[in-house]
């Protein structure tokens, strides 16, 4: 029997919340070129997955009725929805994403989603000219771009 010797887990973004690199030769390398932007293969398992990271954004952000939202790297939609549905109908949210196929996603899932205060932009938020203000600006994951 082989015996596999793993280094000490390495933080790769610097403190102890963030997505630790088990290390070894066995690890798959993705490159950033491949991973930054490809849509998942099953959105709904993936929601599924991050809904913790979602509950605890939203509750942070605290939205209330009325508001205008920003939701940058909104992916498939699920956080843009939780907005919406958090704003009510005297609020609006948009959702921005630079990934066609998840923009595709999130408007099929808007279409029966019942809300009709959710659009979605395809733009690469870094340099996107915003015109609009916006009472808040949340991200699931989008800021690690």
């Amino acid at each position: 029997m082989k015996e596999t010797v793993r280094a000490e887990a390495e933080v790769v973004h610097g403190d102890g919340l963030c997505i630790r690199d088990p290390g070894g030769d066995d690890r798959v390398i993705v490159a950033t070129s491949d991973a930054d932007h490809s849509p998942p293969a099953d959105p709904d398992a993936l929601d599924q997955m991050l809904a913790p990271v979602a509950d605890a954004l939203l509750v942070t952000a605290a939205l209330r009725t009325g508001e205008t939202v920003l939701d940058l790297g909104c992916g498939c939609g699920a956080t843009a929805f939780a907005a919406g549905r958090a704003v009510g109908p005297d609020g609006s949210v948009i959702g921005v994403d630079v990934t066609p196929q998840m923009l595709d996603v999130a408007r099929t899932r808007l279409a029966s989603s019942g809300l009709s205060n959710v659009t979605f932009v395809e733009a690469d938020a870094q340099t996107h000219a915003f015109v609009d203000v916006y009472d808040v600006t949340i991200s699931r994951f989008g800021t690690m771009f």
